[in-house]
């Protein structure tokens, strides 16, 4: 979820009964290291958030910027490697809760005001956003903020540090007499700040500035900006998770005001050490490491390393990609395939139309051999799909490979990409490839591939790090 991202919700429940007719459902750290407990949403349907338009905006210029990426075949990253004792000095690991079905959004606690309220981890993003009580129509059970001094902590429409001229939009109730910036249309005082998704949800909301907290890490930020919704479309979020916290960089933070993101202040304030924050997703859960990489209680064997493209051009984390296969034998498709953007916002694992088709073309030709039926099932259409496998078939489906410039391999199993349902006695398997947008080679990975890995984000040296996750890491 983003500056016009995509958070298209799927109700699992509804089409779980629709398998049964058609194959096909939806599924639905101060100076040292801080670690922040992250929820997986509990819940009894699944949600799935497809990147379909979730990037449209950025494609072309991913796509541009391959050309002048840095990195290659001899990149290693600098990176000065702490002992675990040092990196999570003063840190904190709380137990993690959800159910075990292996789909949904990631969420952490954030304090403000002497309140809680989830936030969903979003590394596609950049915005921190969550509804307070003055929102028209935010859902009480989602959680709500109330701000005790609405004016203390308003940024007014007038401050040109942040509400830069030339921001107004159609969109906006009004525009600052003194720079044309862009002024809430529900508080007129404030800097504006409009988020829309592409199941068309949307959220408007007022600028404000002041303490926020993060009591599973025990960490505090003096003046974090932060969109206070006022109003949300009723498909925004959903229960126990009330607003979005994102990690990418400042350069995605405009919509159309331009506040600095909350893990840039906790930089710049020394709340963490350093410019890197790691994460780690299981079925149940997961932990946000602020200002390290995650040790061996995260994550089995070492670091994997890429180097994410200049932040100038692209401001979510994407890397360049040398090669993308579907089995041992199988085609090289990078040129359907590249860049990749490693996003926890988005559910699914997300293509282009292209390499969607090239990628279950692949598949289909060595796993109609075990199980000719599937053929011609509507497994095949666009995520989520699901349907009975024999063992035989199950077996066929060949892993998914991508190698980086770096010749980093993240490799995608079957077991990673097909989803497990279980419906009446009976196991289905589901489908974890959506179809991204027509045209393009962007892909998108995000929690179904993310939470078999414990990934780092290394903002000092413009790198990304994973390694297999620990089950049930966070615990």
């Amino acid at each position: 979820m983003h500056l016009t991202s995509s958070a298209v919700r799927l109700v699992l429940a509804v089409l779980l009964w629709a398998v049964m007719l058609c194959e096909a459902l939806t599924l639905a750290a101060a100076a040292a290291t801080r670690v922040l407990p992250l929820e997986k949403r509990h819940q009894k349907v699944a949600e799935v958030r497809p990147a379909l338009l979730k990037y449209q905006h950025v494609r072309a210029g991913l796509e541009g910027a391959l050309g002048s990426s840095a990195g290659g075949a001899n990149f290693a990253p600098a990176v000065q490697r702490a002992s675990a004792a040092a990196v999570f000095r003063a840190g904190a690991v709380e137990p993690l809760h959800g159910e075990l079905l292996p789909l949904g959004e990631y969420y952490a606690r954030l304090g403000v005001d002497g309140q809680e309220i989830g936030v969903q981890i979003d590394t596609g993003s950049a915005n921190l956003a969550f509804a307070v009580s003055r929102c028209l129509d935010c859902p009480r059970s989602d959680g709500i903020i109330r701000l005790s001094d609405w004016n203390a902590t308003r940024v007014p429409c007038s401050d040109s540090s942040v509400c830069l001229s030339g921001t107004c939009s159609a969109l906006c109730g009004a525009c600052s007499r003194r720079n044309e910036a862009c002024c809430s249309f529900l508080d007129p005082e404030s800097c504006g700040m409009i988020l829309s998704y592409a199941d068309g949800s949307y959220v408007f909301g007022a600028l404000h500035q002041g303490p926020v907290s993060l009591p599973g890490a025990g960490l505090s930020v003096r003046k974090a900006f932060y969109t206070a919704i006022l109003y949300d479309s009723p498909t925004f979020e959903r229960r126990n998770v009330g607003g979005i916290w994102g990690l990418a960089f400042q350069e995605a933070a405009c919509s159309p005001s331009c506040p600095k993101p909350l893990f840039d202040i906790m930089f710049e304030e020394g709340v963490v050490a350093r410019n890197i924050f790691s994460i780690c997703l299981s079925d149940t859960g997961g932990a946000l490491i602020l200002g390290a990489e995650a040790d061996t209680r995260f994550r089995r064997g070492p670091y994997s390393w890429v180097r994410y493209l200049p932040r100038s051009l692209v401001p979510y984390y994407a890397a360049s990609v040398k090669e993308f296969r579907v089995g041992p034998n199988g085609s090289n498709l990078r040129s359907y395939a590249d860049p990749v953007v490693f996003d926890s916002g988005t559910t699914l694992m997300a293509l282009g139309g292209e390499a969607f088709t090239k990628v279950i073309q692949e598949i289909k030709s060595v796993v109609c051999a075990a199980d000719a039926h599937l053929c011609h099932s509507r497994f095949w259409s666009e995520a989520p799909s699901c349907t009975l496998l024999s063992d035989a078939a199950y077996r066929s489906f060949p892993d998914i490979t991508i190698r980086f410039d770096s010749d980093a391999t993240l490799n995608i199993s079957r077991d990673t990409y097909l989803i497990r349902v279980e419906l009446a006695g009976e196991l289905y398997y589901c489908l974890g490839l959506e179809v991204l947008s027509p045209t393009g080679a962007l892909v998108v990975i995000g929690d179904l591939v993310l939470r078999r890995f414990t990934t780092v984000f290394n903002r000092e040296n413009s790198s990304i790090g994973f390694a297999p996750s620990v089950p049930g890491c966070g615990q």
